[in-house]
């Protein structure tokens, strides 16, 4: 059995913004990486599919530039709400999935990683419907308004443990 060491690459760090710059090269214990190209993830250095599926030559750069660094893509993640309640931000991370999506077609990556947001707990409700942590963070605001003086704790757990 063949083991394969990948990286997740859903926040590009500023001293590494294409993926030319990344520190490693074949041979090396990275062969394959995850790249966040949509939703929240807001830095596109290493993967923007609105870009790459406009321009065929910034797609073949782009592809050539994985070839060289010995890199395999072993998926693209669009860690985004795609059901929030904010129908804009909503309409934003469905077209992010559906760009990685055809970008996915185009490059031959099988693994798409999407995360979905949360819908609202009945139609018309302008806040999710099930926060349990501070991630997004527009999360911060309405977990303090439920549990106060407890961001990032869950909402939940203040109620049942803490009491309230």
């Amino acid at each position: 059995m063949t083991y394969e060491t990948g990286l997740d690459l859903t926040e590009p760090s500023s001293s590494w913004s294409r993926i030319a710059d990344l520190p490693w090269r074949r041979p090396s214990v990275i062969e394959r990486i995850e790249l966040g190209c949509g939703g929240y993830v807001t830095n596109r250095s290493y993967c923007d599919p609105g870009t790459l599926l406009r321009d065929p030559d910034a797609l073949a750069r782009w592809q050539n530039g994985l070839d060289e660094a010995g890199l395999v893509v072993s998926g693209l993640a669009v860690h985004g709400a795609p059901l929030s309640p904010n129908r804009t931000l909503a309409a934003e991370h469905t077209m992010d999935s559906r760009r990685a999506c055809e970008l996915a077609a185009l490059s031959g990556t099988r693994r798409i990683t999407l995360l979905a947001g949360l819908p609202e707990a009945r139609a018309g409700d302008s806040t999710p419907c099930w926060i349990v942590t501070a991630d997004p963070e527009e999360n911060v605001d309405l977990l303090e308004a439920t549990a106060p003086g407890t961001p990032g704790r869950r909402a939940w757990n203040f109620r049942t443990v803490g009491g309230a």
